[in-house]
């Protein structure tokens, strides 16, 4: 996704690349698109997950509920030491004040670009 952020930043036409693929990614799953790439719709929706509950991401509960939802618990296991002893990884989440408007806002139908 960083890319695609790099993109929006740059593009000479001002087309919000990563803004558009949220978009359609977000009308298939809508319209029940059959999703080939499993593991890319199962973070989608654990990051938003999170913003609903939190308001904001929160890095442990996002990873964990992706490993849930793709039964890749162990997979990258061993860096949560390194990330947790070097203040890399919050142990508790940080709510935002109203996490009220953020849910009302993604529940809203959103414009296309």
């Amino acid at each position: 996704m960083p890319v695609l952020l790099t993109c929006s930043a740059r593009c000479p036409n001002n087309f919000d690349l990563a803004k558009f693929m949220d978009a359609v990614r977000e009308i298939a799953l809508e319209k029940g698109v059959e999703v080939k790439e499993k593991d890319i719709l199962s973070f989608h929706e654990a990051f938003l997950d999170q913003i609903k509950m939190h308001g904001r991401s929160y890095e442990v509960g996002l990873v964990a509920e992706y490993k849930m939802k793709t039964l890749n618990l162990l997979q990258d296991v061993d860096s949560a030491p390194g990330m947790f002893f070097k203040g890399k990884l919050g142990i508790m989440p940080h709510n935002i004040e109203d996490k009220k408007s953020v849910k009302d806002i993604l529940r809203r139908p959103q414009k296309v670009i």
